[in-house]
Order: structure tokens, then sequence, then C-alpha cells
């Protein structure tokens, strides 16, 4: 795929009696990327939500380099509509243990599933999770990863879907 860092947000608007999906594109400040505050262009990134933040993870930069930074954006509303919401103010956690995994949330536990270790090679059926908390602020939220056995399971994989619903997550590809 393109390697960006396209952000879009995907939302209702209603004129009259019409609703109508309506797409908005958040920009990133070119300077805020070079600094290092905001997600780089990548490919095969994993995103997800939980409370107030969009959650961005892994890929590939355009040097051919895969990140080991989880990003943070947390987006406050502005007003009454979807279409109302701050740009998300970025934090960067480093080191994350696993690179172009698939990733799901489940309670409040982002599980990450196979993708590509630290020496480029294929993440041997590898779980790991993060226990967040929705509420903490960007400063506050320490990220503690904890390594789990899988019994049985899909072969290794990266680049796959995985999404959650209530304390159960769905693998597919």
């Amino acid at each position: 795929g393109a390697i960006t860092n396209d952000l879009f947000t995907l939302y209702s608007e209603t004129t009259g009696d019409n609703t109508l999906p309506q797409w908005s594109r958040i920009e990133f400040d070119p300077v805020d990327v070079w600094l290092g505050q905001a997600p780089p262009p990548l490919t095969g990134s994993a995103m997800f939500t939980l409370g107030d933040s969009i959650w961005i993870s892994g890929g590939e930069n355009v040097n051919g380099t895969l990140s080991d930074t989880l990003w943070r954006g947390v987006v406050a509303s502005t007003g009454n509509t979807p279409a109302q919401t701050s740009d998300p103010v970025w934090n960067a956690y480093p080191d994350v243990p696993l690179k172009r995994h698939c990733v799901a949330v489940a309670g409040n536990k982002a599980i990450f599933w196979g993708g590509i270790k630290g020496d480029d090679q294929l993440a041997p059926k590898e779980l790991w999770s993060l226990s967040l908390d929705p509420n903490a602020t960007s400063s506050s939220q320490s990220l503690v990863w904890q390594q789990h056995g899988a019994k049985g399971g899909p072969s290794a994989r990266f680049d796959c879907a995985f999404t959650g619903i209530g304390d159960t997550a769905y693998l597919f590809g």
C-alpha cells in the first residue's frame, strides 16, 4: 500500500431529511512529524480506539524500516457533532515488542498478535497485551507489556484483521 500518514474521520451528517456519510481529513503539520511529535508516513500499521484516543502502532516507513512505536492521539469534542472534534494531540511510546502486527481491543486491553520481531523475522505465534486506562492522560498513561502463552491458534502471520467485541477478540486473514 501507499506509505502515508493520512488520517480520516467518517461520520454521519444530516441535512434536512438526508443523512449521508461524510469524510473529513486530519492533516499533520510536517514540522510535528519531522520533530517526532506526530506519526510519520507508514504502511501496514495497526490502529484501534479506546476512550477518547486513537492508537496507531507498527508499520513500515518510507525507508523500509519497521516502526516499534505506539502512538496515542487524544481527541476532544469541540462542538455538538462528530465533525466538531479537535485534531489529535499525539504522544509516542517506543519499544513495542512486535512490528506489522494485528491488534484488537477486548475490554480495556489491547491485544497484539503475530507480526515481525525486532530481528525482522516472523514472530512465532506471539500474543502480547497492554492494560489501558481509557481515562488516563497521555502523560500519566504507563504501558506495561505482558506476553501470553497461546494454546493452539493460527499460524504465525502479519498484516491480518483483528477486532474485539466485549472481552473476545476475533482474527481474520
